[in-house]
C-alpha cells in the first residue's frame, strides 16, 4: 500500500477510534486488500459509515471529503468520479460487516451493570418493520411490491425483524426477507441468538403455542401479550393471585405449514403458563385491560406487578426502531441491488449501535439513565465533533479533554420524562398538490391545468 494510503487509513481510523474506543479491536475484521487499490477496506468502511451517520450524504459529497483528506496527507490526486468508490463498497464482505455489528453489540452488553438487569436476567425485545427500496428490477425480483399496486407505481418492500437488548438498547441480531413473508416466521430464524435464562418480551403477534413452546425447549423464558382471539378463560387450572392464573395450553392437532415437522415433534403435548391480567389507566383515556402470559410460574419470586411493569417497557422497542428509521433516515434505502441493500442496511445498524455506545459512555460518566439521553443529540455531537477529535489525536491531553467535554455535554441533553404521553399519528403540513402516479412513468400522461379546468355552463 502506498504511504499516503496508509496515512489516510490511519487518519480515518483515528476519526472513528477517537470517538468510539470499541473500534480499536475491530480494525482487522475487514481484511487487507490483496493488491493495490485507491480505496482500502478500512477507508471504504469509514466512508460508508459516514454516509450512514449523515442521512442525505451522497457518494459524490462523501468522495469530495475523502479527496480533501488525500490532499492534506499527500500530493497524490484521485479521480472525482464516484465509480471507484461505489465498486469498492461492493467489495466489502457482508459477513465481516455482521461481525462488526456483533462486536459493537457485545461491547454494549458488557457495559450494563448487574443491578440494571430484570431479576438478574437479560431481557430481549423483538419487533419488526417495513423498509422501502429504490424501484429497480433487481430489487423488485427480491423484494416485490404490494400486489394491490399497479406495475411500475410501487416500491420494493423489505421486512426487517430485529432483537434488541432492553437494558442497553443494542441491536443484537437482525434478519430480512420479502414483505410477503410473515414477521413471526422471520423472527424464528433469530432465536439462535437467545441464550438460556434470557427473557423474550414481545407483543401479541408472537403469542402462539409453537413459539412459546419452542423458546421453552431452548431454555428461554417468554413474556408476551395474549392474542385477542384466545379466550382469557380457557385452560385455567389454579388461581395464584388476583387476576393471576395458572393455565394449560394444549398443542394444536394440525401443524402449521410454516413450522418444520422435525421441530413440531420436539414440542410437548401440553405446556403450563402463567396468565396475568391488569388494568392500564392513562389520564384522559379509557381504562384498558391487558393480559400477558409468561413461562415464569413462581408468584412469590416473580410478583404479578413486576410483569405489568416489564411489559410496559416493551414500548421502548418502538422507540428503537423510530430512532433507526426517522433519525438515521433508514425508512428508505438508496442502493439499487439486493446485495448492496444488505450492506447498506448493516452499516445503518452498526451506526445505530455506535450511537448507543456513545450514549452509554455519557450516561455512565454522569450517572444518569441511558434512556433519558437524546439519541438525536448524540448523532449531532458525533457528526460535529468527530473531525475535531481526529485532528487532536497528536495531543493526548487535548484529545482526552475534548472527549470528556463531549460526554458531559451529551449527558445534559436529556429528553423530558413524560409517562403516558400520547402523540396522535396525524400530519399537520399538507402535501403538495401533485397528481398521483397511477401508471408506469413512461406511459403516464399528466392532466393539464388539473383542478383549474372551468366547468361547463349549464344549459
Amino acid at each position: 500500500m502506498p504511504p499516503y494510503l496508509e496515512r489516510l487509513s490511519k487518519a480515518s481510523w483515528r476519526e472513528l477510534a477517537g470517538l468510539f474506543p470499541q473500534f480499536r479491536n475491530l480494525e482487522n475484521l475487514l481484511g487487507r486488500p490483496q493488491r493495490y487499490r485507491c480505496f482500502p477496506p478500512w477507508v471504504v468502511f469509514w466512508m460508508f459509515l459516514h454516509q450512514a451517520l449523515n442521512p442525505g450524504c451522497s457518494c459524490r459529497r462523501l468522495l469530495i471529503k475523502a479527496l480533501g483528506w488525500m490532499g492534506r496527507l499527500s500530493k497524490k490526486k484521485a479521480s472525482p468520479r464516484t465509480a471507484g468508490y461505489c465498486q469498492a463498497r461492493g467489495r466489502l464482505p457482508l459477513a465481516n460487516l455482521f461481525q462488526v455489528l456483533q462486536g459493537t453489540a457485545g461491547w454494549l452488553e458488557k457495559q450494563v451493570p448487574e443491578n440494571q438487569l430484570w431479576h438478574g436476567c437479560q431481557v430481549r425485545v423483538a419487533d419488526g418493520t417495513i423498509i422501502t427500496l429504490p424501484d429497480t428490477r433487481a430489487n423488485q425480483r427480491q423484494y416485490p411490491q404490494q400486489k394491490s399496486q399497479k406495475r411500475g407505481c410501487g416500491f420494493p418492500l423489505l421486512r426487517l425483524a430485529a432483537i434488541f437488548s432492553l437494558a442497553s438498547g443494542a441491536l443484537v441480531e437482525a434478519a430480512t426477507c420479502s414483505f410477503r413473508t410473515a414477521e413471526v416466521v422471520l423472527f424464528r430464524s433469530l432465536t439462535a441468538v437467545l441464550k438460556a435464562k434470557d427473557i423474550l418480551l414481545a407483543d401479541r403477534g408472537f403469542c402462539s403455542y409453537f413459539d412459546i413452546a419452542w423458546l421453552g425447549w431452548q431454555g428461554v423464558e417468554a413474556v408476551v401479550r395474549l392474542q385477542a382471539r384466545r379466550s382469557v378463560h380457557a385452560g385455567k387450572i389454579k388461581k395464584l393471585g388476583q387476576q393471576d392464573w395458572l393455565v394449560c395450553w394444549t398443542r394444536p392437532e394440525q401443524r402449521s405449514q410454516v413450522v418444520p415437522h422435525r421441530c413440531w415433534k420436539l414440542l410437548p403435548a401440553e405446556i403450563l403458563l402463567r396468565q396475568i391480567t391488569y388494568p392500564v389507566q392513562i389520564q384522559g383515556r379509557r381504562t384498558q385491560i391487558v393480559t400477558i402470559v409468561t413461562t415464569w410460574l413462581d408468584p412469590i419470586e416473580f410478583p404479578a406487578a413486576d410483569f405489568a411493569e416489564l411489559y410496559l417497557q416493551r414500548w421502548r422497542v418502538e422507540l428503537f426502531l423510530q430512532e433507526i428509521k426517522q433519525v438515521l433516515k433508514m425508512e428508505t434505502l438508496t442502493c439499487r441491488t439486493p446485495e448492496m441493500v444488505q450492506k447498506e442496511l448493516c452499516l445503518r445498524l452498526i451506526a445505530y449501535n455506535l450511537i448507543r455506545c456513545l450514549i452509554w459512555e455519557a450516561a455512565s460518566r454522569k450517572q444518569v439513565p441511558a434512556d433519558r439521553i437524546s439519541f438525536q443529540a448524540a448523532v449531532a455531537f458525533r457528526n460535529e465533533w468527530a473531525t475535531l477529535l481526529a485532528f487532536s489525536t497528536n495531543h493526548p491531553s487535548t484529545h482526552q479533554r475534548m472527549r470528556l467535554s463531549l460526554l458531559d455535554y451529551l449527558a445534559d441533553c436529556r429528553v423530558p420524562l413524560r409517562p403516558g404521553r400520547r402523540e396522535p399519528r396525524a400530519v399537520k403540513r399538507r402535501p403538495k398538490p401533485f397528481q398521483l402516479l397511477t401508471s408506469p412513468r413512461k406511459s403516464f400522461r399528466e392532466v393539464a391545468h388539473r383542478g383549474k379546468i372551468p366547468s361547463k355552463p349549464r344549459s
